[in-house]
This record gives C-alpha cells, sequence and structure tokens, in this order.
C-alpha cells in the first residue's frame, strides 16, 4: 500500500510538472515526449531530441526490475 502511494504522489507531481512547464515557461513538454521534437524558442525549426538503444535498453531493464520487486513484495 505504501508503494502504491509513493507512486500515485510521483504520478502527481510529474502531472505537475509538466502542468508548471506549460503555464510558466509557454513550452509544451507533452508534444516533444511523444513526438521525439522539440519546438526552439527562437521560432525556429524544431530539435531532434536524439536517443540511444543503450539508454533506452538501460531505462527498460530498469523498468523491468522495479516492477519485478514491486510484483514479489521486494523479496529477491
Amino acid at each position: 500500500e505504501l508503494v502504491f502511494n509513493v507512486l500515485i504522489a510521483l504520478i502527481a507531481l510529474h502531472v505537475a510538472a509538466v502542468a508548471f512547464y506549460l503555464v510558466w515557461h509557454r513550452q509544451n513538454l507533452t508534444g516533444a515526449m511523444i513526438t521525439g521534437r522539440e519546438r526552439l524558442s527562437g521560432g525556429g525549426g524544431a530539435e531532434d531530441l536524439r536517443w540511444s538503444r543503450w539508454n533506452a535498453a538501460l531505462g527498460v531493464g530498469l523498468a523491468a526490475l522495479c516492477a519485478f520487486a514491486v510484483s514479489a513484495g521486494f523479496r529477491l
């Protein structure tokens, strides 16, 4: 139950941060997260947000490890 409550709090914090950037900085992070491209502030073209296969594999592996740990009740 504690892990679930912490997860809900982190999700709320993430959504609040995205809303803050949208309202305060006038920067749409949601579009950049979906498309992988961010509009430049100078009105120019879009900047390509490059990613690495190794970083993606590491992120997926860490997410899988965390999901396994939670499903096992942290009894590894």
